[in-house]
């Protein structure tokens, strides 16, 4: 049986039910609690909570099911949703040709902008600042990018021609800007603001 997939964000929630894999009241609603403001957590404890919690719970609400969220590493969602270990995802996951090879999206109803976390010292070597666009950034030709694995700020550089250095975290990607190992991070606006306000001596926002 093909899974029906209906995206919720771009962000992107890609939203699976699964009919026969779960044989209780239960939907398993697989994502990454790591990505504020959409899935995250209390300060302090481990209840989740953001936009696509509520949606979860409010589509939950709506099939008359109980709603069980499952945190798991963003590159494990796929795979566990083709397990069918859970039978949603709703995790901020942007729609690409690949994905699209596996699953169905529905039209997405958000749209956010990529932002770029520059390393200080590269942006002054190459006369970027704050106001530099992306095709700026693409045209250098050395410049190292640091993305994390199976997300847009991989793919993007790549459809570019870009070498990326895939990261396994969030955290890992900012230190590699920070400390220069990598000269740029493509991602939308919260996480690269976040990387910039614990970096600021290291770091620019482009």
């Amino acid at each position: 049986m093909k899974k029906l997939i209906t995206l919720f964000l771009s962000l992107f929630i890609v939203l699976t039910i699964n009919a026969c894999s779960n044989d209780d009241d239960v939907l398993r609603v697989g994502m990454d609690l790591s990505y504020p403001p959409f899935e995250t957590t209390v300060e302090g404890t481990q209840t989740p909570e953001g936009i696509s919690v509520d949606i979860a719970r409010a589509f939950g609400e709506y099939l008359g099911r109980e709603v069980e969220i499952v945190n798991m590493n963003f590159k494990t969602l796929m795979p566990a949703l083709k397990a069918d270990t859970i039978d949603i995802v709703i995790a901020s996951m942007s729609i690409t040709e690949d994905r699209e090879k596996s699953v169905d999206f529905t039209d997405p109803y958000f749209y956010f902008k990529i932002i770029s976390l520059v390393n200080k010292d590269f942006a002054v070597d190459n006369n970027i600042t704050e106001d530099s666009t992306i095709e700026d950034l693409l045209d250098i030709s050395d410049a190292r990018f640091v993305g994390l694995v199976s997300q847009v700020s991989t793919t993007i550089p790549e459809s570019y021609g870009k070498d990326v250095t895939e990261a396994a975290d969030l955290g890992t990607a900012v230190v590699f800007v920070k400390q220069g190992q990598s000269d740029i991070l493509l991602m939308s606006a919260n996480p690269v603001v976040d990387g910039y306000n614990a970096n600021p001596d290291d770091t620019i926002v482009v």
